[in-house]
């Protein structure tokens, strides 16, 4: 279908392919679209919540997100 090749190529032209779960969010929702019954639909992004939760990528963007907060509420003192 030309829509979901249009937003495929969207989605790796803005990631440039580096993060999984743009193009998991594609595939959840082509797959949701095309399965009725919405046991399958929650199975299948339960599924794939799993999946991207334990890659690399999570693991370092949690990591990231972590380091921020934590450098926001870190005292530094007042400025000279």
């Amino acid at each position: 279908h030309l829509m979901w090749k249009k937003i495929e190529e969207m989605v790796r032209k803005n990631t440039g392919g580096n993060y999984p779960a743009p193009e998991a969010i594609v595939d959840v929702v082509k797959y949701g679209s095309a399965h009725p019954n919405p046991d399958d639909k929650l199975r299948n992004e339960r599924e794939t919540f799993a999946k991207l939760a334990a890659t690399t990528e999570s693991e370092a963007l949690i990591g990231i997100f972590d380091g921020m907060n934590r450098l926001k509420k870190h005292p530094y003192g007042s400025p000279a």
